[in-house]
């Protein structure tokens, strides 16, 4: 399958109506005005990404949509879960699409797509996320999902000749690795398992050397005694490395699309390793790239194999997690 264009709309049409719909009324009566501002910002996610549809899990969606960058508006990432509950409740969602594909898409959303984009030329829709007829000119194409016991994801791409060899490593090879073994006995100042540390941070900010810059991070502020400008504590790290950039305008090592989908796929089973080793891990992926609808990481087969390992436990949402690509590929930087 050829990767569908991803077609996002710079604006939406907004009804007049939308504060007297039945729909937001039932919301606003038990969620307040947050619960406007929720349904608000979906549409803005749902139209500026895929434009028709917007990829959704309990777990990576609601964080972003609560911005937990911005404590201003008071919306936590459990609220909007319940607002997007019963935004499927009540019909402002497909609720069947929802719990098929786990995609938050309407009919109302998709006329209003399909209208905007009508005159536009190379526009791709995914047949089985359809609720309506699109328009003609629209080009519809199949789900080709990732199946992570049987496809590319088994091939390892190494000096651009791809080897059908499943990968496969014994516990000896993984102790001659010091890879998942050694488990973190403290943790690094102010930073939470719940959380990203600041090197994954900067490794899903697209920084070109993120284990560099978090320590260089780290250094600047033991220096300071971890105080602001005007001397008081500084409590929220995570707010801190948002506002931190790099030394430099390197070019991004990871396409962002693509990383964007590993980040969610990541976060499902980052607990699983010990703090110290999540680092160690993503300092060995040099790059994340694209190749059409191929996603290419490259990294040692340690990591190849630890990757495919989380694919083949979590296959029914990773398919989901890395539409629209269809295919990874390893490309291996030790050689082996």
């Amino acid at each position: 399958m050829a990767r569908p264009q991803k077609t996002p709309l710079t604006y939406f049409p907004f009804a007049t109506s939308f504060p007297t719909d039945d729909k937001i009324l039932i919301l606003v009566g038990e969620f307040g005005a947050k619960g406007e501002a929720v349904v608000v910002r979906l549409w803005c996610a749902l139209y500026g990404t895929y434009g028709y549809y917007l990829p959704y899990d309990d777990v990576n969606t609601p964080p972003t949509i609560a911005r937990v960058d911005d404590r201003r508006y008071g919306v936590s990432a459990p609220l909007v879960v319940a607002i997007v509950n019963r935004c499927l409740q009540v019909g402002l969602f497909h609720e069947a699409m929802y719990k098929q594909y786990g995609i938050l898409t309407s009919e109302a959303i998709q006329d209003r797509y399909f209208r905007a984009v009508n005159r536009r030329r190379g526009v791709t829709a995914i047949r089985q996320y359809l609720l309506i007829t699109p328009p003609a000119g629209i080009v519809i194409v199949d789900i080709n999902p990732i199946n992570a016991r049987n496809n590319s994801l088994n091939k390892i791409k190494d000096n651009n000749i791809l080897t059908d060899v499943r990968i496969s490593l014994s516990s000896t090879e993984r102790e001659k690795n010091n890879f998942l073994n050694n488990p973190s006995k403290e943790r690094k100042k102010k930073e939470s398992c719940d959380e990203f540390s600041v090197a994954e941070h900067f490794f899903f900010r697209n920084f070109k050397a993120p284990i560099f810059e978090a320590e260089r991070f780290r250094n600047h502020y033991n220096a300071r005694g971890w105080r602001d400008r005007s001397g008081a504590e500084i409590h929220d790290i995570t707010s801190l490395a948002r506002c931190w950039e790099q030394r430099g305008k390197a070019t991004p090592p990871h396409h962002p699309e693509v990383l964007n989908c590993f980040r969610s796929f990541y976060t499902l089973w980052r607990e699983e390793l010990p703090a110290d080793k999540r680092e160690e891990l993503l300092s060995l992926i040099p790059a994340i790239t694209a190749q059409g609808s191929c996603i290419l990481i490259h990294c040692p087969k340690i990591v190849a194999s630890y990757i495919e390992e989380q694919l083949s436990k979590h296959a029914t949402i990773a398919r989901q997690l890395f539409t629209p690509f269809n295919n990874i590929q390893y490309v291996l930087t030790d050689g082996k």
